[in-house]
């Protein structure tokens, strides 16, 4: 049996080498018609008997004792160090290349004993991982898209690594940083990347969760969030439903480039102008604020504070409430910060506030690209919505033009703007978006930018 499963992987690790000259997008659980069609292509053949033999190479292992693990291990010696070429133009729409590396002593690294590998594959996978999803992860690979407007992102062709997809960068330290390391990184039934994975990739920390620093249960327990700034940001549908709360690590990261979450899969939104993360006077002093109140916050991001804390807010950030405010939010024995931010609003830039007598102080317009690497059903350009004809699978991209209203509601933005006499004000002091489209990409936004209304050309973005 350890010479079959040796044999069966080494095949495996071969066809994976292979080039291939257009990768198929990735379908949602093809029927039985789809993989008719699959089948007449030699391509989709050798992949499928890839997917096969290495999954069922991985199931055994599981079960495997030490002697046919050592095997497998051997097997895979030949191929555990090796680098990737064929960047540039011609890498779009093709594999990548291993080719494998020696370095001058003609040394190939260390190899890992079972124990090691055992453990490795359990921290991953788990142990109760199905045979389809340890197909979908070693079916991947890092490939271009082939189409030429989508050719600057990775296909996925099975659901489960999109988080790996989405956030390719550093990997180190993961046990250390996991909240509960017992946990499989690759969460069941279905093979999502957990945020672990995510966070991993964007921070190289493998912490659970998307606060800033570590917060204080009590008792001498700790959770981990994000410890340092990041190069690519995070954003989450999660967060708008109050599920959690995004730090401003993730949601200001070093580059305009943010992996978006939602229920069951990761996108990437980003603009190609690095301007859209410069604040302007308002959004300064909101997250001056934020920061001191998200500091004292020990609500794992429900936005409230002791009576305490709150003076400590006050104190840092240089805000004088008049005493019957103050009162007023003090009365609870917490501070909520919407509350809070809304007496702010009325409070004179004098006394800490941030009132803006002309309604300008905010604006800001902007465009972001949001590309899903799912190939989706596409028909002239449009989504289909009934039958198969002309039905064709590709990733999508979207671009999408955001209006930060200088008012503190879109609604009120999009209303007539009046001055004191009641004459309305000169149309070129304010000027008023198109009308608002919505989809939970929006919602998504609206945890960066709060008040953003959001438009686009054709059909809505999907983040899922």
């Amino acid at each position: 049996m350890a010479d079959q499963e040796e044999e069966d992987l080494k095949m495996a690790l071969r066809m994976s080498m292979q080039q291939h000259e257009s990768p198929e997008p990735k379908r949602s659980k093809p029927g039985d018609d789809t993989r008719e069609v699959l089948e007449e292509s030699l391509e989709v053949k050798n992949r499928l008997l890839q997917r096969e033999l290495m999954a069922a190479a991985a199931e055994k292992r599981m079960t495997a004792t030490k002697s046919s693990a050592v095997s497998v291990l051997k097997s895979v010696e030949s191929v555990k160090d090796v680098k990737i070429s064929g960047s540039g133009d011609e890498g779009k729409g093709k594999s990548v290349k291993l080719e494998k590396c020696k370095d001058k002593g003609g040394n190939l690294g260390t190899e890992l004993s079972s124990v090691e590998a055992h453990h490795l594959f359990e921290m991953i996978f788990g142990s109760e991982v199905s045979k389809d999803v340890l197909a979908q992860w070693s079916n991947q690979g890092i490939r271009f898209s082939p189409d030429p407007e989508t050719s600057m992102g990775l296909v996925q062709h099975e659901g489960g690594p999109c988080g790996v997809l989405a956030a390719i960068q550093v990997i180190e330290n993961v046990q250390a940083d996991r909240d509960d390391p017992s946990q499989p990184l690759v969460t069941a039934p279905f093979g999502h990347a957990s945020q672990e994975i995510v966070n991993l990739l964007l921070s190289g920390n493998a912490a659970a969760n998307v606060f800033d620093g570590k917060m204080d249960l009590g008792g001498g327990m700790f959770v981990n969030g994000i410890s340092t700034p990041v190069e690519v940001g995070f954003l989450t549908l999660l967060e708008s439903l109050n599920f959690c709360k995004v730090g401003q690590y993730l949601k200001c990261p070093r580059w305009p480039i943010w992996v978006v979450g939602s229920e069951s899969h990761y996108t990437v939104l980003f603009a190609l102008d690095t301007n859209v993360q410069d604040e302007n006077e308002l959004e300064s002093r909101e997250s001056q604020i934020r920061r001191a109140f998200d500091a004292q916050d020990q609500s794992g991001g429900g936005g409230f504070i002791s009576v305490e804390g709150f003076h400590q807010v006050l104190k840092e950030t240089n805000i004088s409430l008049p005493s019957e405010k103050l009162e007023h939010l003090c009365s609870m024995g917490f501070i909520v910060w919407s509350e809070f931010w809304q007496v702010l609003l009325d409070l004179d830039k004098s006394l800490g506030g941030v009132k803006d007598s002309t309604g300008l102080m905010g604006k800001k317009v902007f465009d972001l690209y949001h590309f899903n690497g799912i190939a989706k059903s596409i028909v002239n350009g449009s989504q289909a919505s009934s039958g198969t004809e002309n039905l064709m699978q590709r990733p999508r991209l979207t671009k999408l033009r955001v209006s930060v209203p200088p008012r503190w509601t879109p609604e009120e933005f999009m209303a007539d703007v009046s001055g004191p006499s009641g004459e309305k004000q000169n149309s070129d002091e304010i000027s008023k978006p198109e009308p608002p489209q919505h989809a939970p990409l929006v919602d998504c936004i609206r945890t960066r930018w709060n008040r953003a209304v959001c438009n686009w050309e054709g059909d809505a973005p999907s983040i899922v």
